[in-house]
């Protein structure tokens, strides 16, 4: 695990470096090579579970303008004083085809403001691009739309809930299985 602790440092460190819109594209995308699980909720708790395990690794400190509190809009996972969106996939999602990324747990990590660069709500442009991205993910998904898809920052919205999409046989959160240092 000491590599993966030691890549997320290094992607953390090239986002820092370069702009955004240069890295736009570059998604830091992990595939774990465990695939022994039986189910999709296996699955989903050993997504979780490396998040965890980075998240205790971590050695710098929480970004003061993300809150620590998991149930707040602003709340993002974060690595190496950056704000990321985590998106785990499994080769158990059926109904979610579009968080099937082949036979291991993937993660596919993008920092936080990739989003507010391309799919801004505050911009026509942006909404459209989020339209379209919404669209293409219930078309591949045959209609299936998942229910915690959100805007970040909007009310009622918690970041945690769309890293690992629900849909039957999956791990049910009633709140986030994390537990960020608070100090």
């Amino acid at each position: 695990m000491d590599d993966l602790v030691s890549a997320f440092n290094e992607y953390t460190d090239f986002v820092k470096r370069v702009p955004v819109r240069e890295r736009i594209y570059s998604p830091f995308v992990v595939f774990l090579e465990k695939n022994t699980f039986s189910t999709l909720k296996d699955e989903h708790q050993y997504g979780w579970s490396i998040l965890q395990m980075l998240h205790d690794k971590d050695k710098s400190s929480w970004p003061l303008d993300v809150p620590k509190d998991t149930e707040n809009e602003k709340w993002s996972f974060c690595f190496n004083g950056l704000p990321l969106f985590v998106n785990i996939s499994c080769p158990q999602h059926k109904l979610m085809k579009s968080r099937n990324l082949g036979d291991y747990v993937v993660l596919v990590i993008n920092p936080r403001e990739n989003f507010d660069e391309v799919a801004s709500l505050s911009s026509k442009g942006g909404r459209s691009v989020r339209e379209t991205i919404r669209n293409r993910i219930k078309m591949y998904n045959d209609g299936v739309v998942p229910s915690t898809l959100g805007v970040y920052g909007e009310k009622g919205n918690y970041e945690w809930r769309q890293y690992q999409l629900e849909e039957p046989g999956g791990l049910e959160l009633k709140e986030c299985p994390l537990h960020i240092r608070k100090s």
